[in-house]
Order: structure tokens, then sequence, then C-alpha cells
């Protein structure tokens, strides 16, 4: 397995499962393998009625996984080999809650990511499990269960995505539509500055929500904060935010804003830099502070402080 994990033709990677799996009926990583590239899907997903080929793999795969997780578990022996077992069983958990999500099994998959959001190893976490679970609760218009899910990760930094923070602007502006008229004032106030912020962790994204850029299919590997991400991002949740009154128009708005916000925050941020600098002028002794000295230090702070000033705003 360890050979057909750095093969790159799908055909080596494929044979080197298949004598893994000769080898060792029950190797899960090599089930794995085969149900993601070996196993056909979406012919079978339209003809038959049943599990398909990859979920057969699949379960097969869980049982053996979860087999291997037990008795290295039961054995007493922790450690790398543990870790890894349940990493495995972890991927094939994932797997299997994704195929049910595509074939429409939407509370199965909902019960899955969760299990694995509760659950998932330490060595998971960078898979951001918990987006799966806010994309398949979107989907069933569970709203109060997402803004759980969003409440429970958005105090974590490693965590933060532009599909989290996307989703927090989508949330408020559903509730600014669902508002009264008095109030509905005050919660699109809120939500321009959910989106504000959304827009500002990641700006490739309004571009493909508001159909500025055409859609592809999203690529292998997602770079946080970079047009990757944004397109993978507008693939799976353009449809959300058609469905959200006003979340599109209030998008528009949110591009447009930040850039006189920009200037104020840039303004507020060179005269904080002065007053930093003057609190650190205070530790210096008295002889570093003469008269003249402290002249200079002003002009050239003035100076600094209009040459940014002038940056920012252009």
């Amino acid at each position: 397995m360890a050979r057909a994990w750095r093969e790159r033709e799908p055909s080596a990677r494929v044979a080197a499962a298949r004598a893994a799996l000769a080898a060792r009926p029950d190797c899960a990583p090599a089930l794995l393998l085969l149900a993601e590239e070996d196993a056909p899907t979406v012919l079978e997903v339209r003809t038959a009625h049943g599990p398909t080929m990859a979920e057969r793999v699949l379960r097969r795969a869980w049982r053996a996984g979860e087999a291997a997780w037990r008795a290295r578990i039961s054995g007493g022996a922790g450690g790398a080999g543990a870790r890894r077992q349940a990493a495995v069983l972890a991927h094939v958990k994932r797997r299997l809650a994704m195929c049910a999500r595509r074939l429409g099994r939407l509370r199965d998959a909902a019960r899955m990511f969760r299990e694995l959001a509760r659950d998932a190893p330490p060595a998971l976490h960078a898979l951001h499990t918990h987006e799966n679970l806010i994309e398949v609760l979107l989907e069933q218009r569970a709203y109060a269960d997402v803004q759980a899910v969003v409440a429970r990760y958005e105090e974590c930094a490693s965590t933060r995505s532009a599909c989290s923070v996307y989703t927090t602007a989508l949330l408020r502006a559903r509730a600014a539509a669902a508002a009264a008229p008095p109030a509905r004032q005050h919660l699109e106030l809120a939500a321009l500055e959910a989106m504000r912020r959304a827009v500002e962790f990641n700006p490739h994204v309004p571009a493909y929500l508001l159909e500025l850029r055409a859609l592809a299919l999203p690529p292998e590997h997602v770079v946080r904060r970079g047009d990757s991400e944004a397109l993978a991002y507008a693939f799976c949740h353009l449809q959300h935010w058609r469905h959200v009154d006003g979340a599109l128009r209030l998008l528009a708005l949110a591009v447009q804003v930040p850039r006189t916000l920009h200037t104020v925050h840039c303004k507020l941020h060179t005269a904080h830099g002065i007053l930093q600098r003057g609190a650190r002028l205070r530790l210096l002794p008295p002889a570093a502070l003469a008269p003249r000295g402290r002249r200079a230090a002003a002009a050239g702070a003035r100076r600094a402080g209009a040459a940014h000033t002038a940056h920012c705003t252009l």
C-alpha cells in the first residue's frame, strides 16, 4: 500500500491495491483506494436503486477498518498504529457519507458527518469535516442546526474558511429577509458587516457567487483564502445563496463597501501607530528624548503617517 499511494498512474495504484488485497483480504486502505479509483459509480447511480459498487466496497472497508482498530485497542497496542487505523476508519466513514449525500440520503449523510465532526482523530481536523456537515444541513434547510455548527467552530482560528465565514453571512441575510420591516434595516446592516468580513477573508468568492466569473469543477487541491477555495465554495453553495431572498443583493453591496471602510481603517491604523510609537518613546531614557530629538521624531511620524494614509487612499 505504501507503493500504491506513491504511484502517479491510476492503473498502477489499482494494481498495487489489488495485490495488497490478495495478500490480506481485510486490508481497509486497499479497499478504500479501490472504492475511490476503481469502482464505477455514476452509471450505477442512474440505473440501480440499491447500494452502488463504491458503497459496497466502502462498507466492507468500514467493517475491516473497525475490526482492525478494535483489535489494536483491545490488545493494548496504542501509539502510531492505533492512530493510523483510526485515521483510515475516519476516511472510510467520510467517503460513505459523501456517497449517501450524492444519492440523496441526506439524513444518513448528516448523521455520519456529525459523528465524524465529533469523533474524528486530530490528524483529520485539517480536512474540516464540519464543512461537509454544513453543506448537508443547508440542503436540508436546517438553518438552526447550521447556526449551531458555525457557532461551535467560529472561535477557533484554525477552522476559519470561506465556508464558515460566508455561511455566517448567509444566515445573517436570511434573518434580515425574514424580519419585519421595522427591524429589517438593522439586521441588513448586521448582514452587510458579516459579508464585509467574509469578503476580507476571501475576496475571490463574490465574483463566483455573483456570476461575474464562470463556474467550473472544483480543483483537487484547495488553498485557503485563495481562488481555488472560492471556486470550490461557490460550486457547492451557490444554490443556497439563490434560495435566500436578497442575499446576493447584499453581497453585491458588501463588495463595494470595503473600499471606503478600508480607507477609514487605514487612517485609524495610522493614528494608532503614532500612539504606539509615543508609548514606546516613554520607555527611552531622558537623554534620548532631547527637544531636538522629539521634534525630529514627531516630524518623522507625521511624514510616515501621511505617506501611509495616501497609500491606503490610493
